[in-house]
């Protein structure tokens, strides 16, 4: 069931949609084990769709407020945030080798950049969005499994808040698991804690 500050039918809600967000109607909520879903539809015009409307289901903490909605354009602050976001990376590992090679990934291996390191490769996910979901993850681990690579982990970066279930699975030390780190980063300000969590991902101390 529902929490009382779950959308209900009839909610406008804003709903992911590639590098965007739209807006959407919720047409029914349902829980299936323990994870609580609602039904949204998308108007054809939203979803740039010619006639039709779209109906899309998600779990209920991968949807917004209706204000949260980034109108078309919004690729724009995502491609330099993606880019920020590389530079970062380069940063914070200089002290393991003098020219870090962070190179975008191909279509195949799905994620935003790969890293090569010393100590493994370091798949990069990279989210410009209001809230990190698990939807997210899922496809984090997916390419992870695909690795060339049994040495690879994997790394997801964001400037949105976390859902409330990740908040609740996620280790002090910013790992969901020995393979997975999240890391929320909004600027300089933020790169020892990508440091703190790359360098657990790859299971070494600060000063190595």
């Amino acid at each position: 069931m529902t929490t009382p500050t779950s959308p209900q039918v009839g909610d406008r809600v804003a709903v992911p949609w590639g590098l965007d967000t739209v807006e959407g109607v919720v047409v029914a909520t349902y829980r299936t084990g323990e994870v609580d879903r609602v039904v949204v539809e998308i108007s054809a015009q939203e979803a740039g769709a010619d006639a039709e409307p779209i109906t899309v289901v998600l779990p209920v903490d991968e949807v917004a407020d209706v204000g949260q909605v980034r109108r078309g354009g919004a690729w724009l602050d995502g491609f330099r945030y993606e880019r920020e976001v590389a530079e970062a990376v380069a940063r914070v590992l200089q002290a393991w080798q003098p020219r870090v090679n962070v190179t975008q990934a191909s279509t195949d291996e799905g994620a935003d950049f790969i890293v090569d390191t010393p100590f493994g490769t370091l798949i990069v996910e990279i989210k410009h969005t209001d809230r990190i979901s698990e939807q997210a993850v899922r496809q984090l681990q997916s390419w992870l499994s695909n690795a060339m690579t049994q040495l690879a982990k994997g790394l997801l970066v964001g400037d949105g808040t976390l859902s409330e279930s990740l908040r609740r699975q996620i280790k002090p030390n910013g790992l969901l698991s020995a393979d997975l780190g999240i890391v929320r980063w909004r600027g300089t300000k933020d790169d020892q804690r990508l440091r703190e969590v790359i360098y657990a991902l790859f299971s070494l101390q600060p000063d190595e």
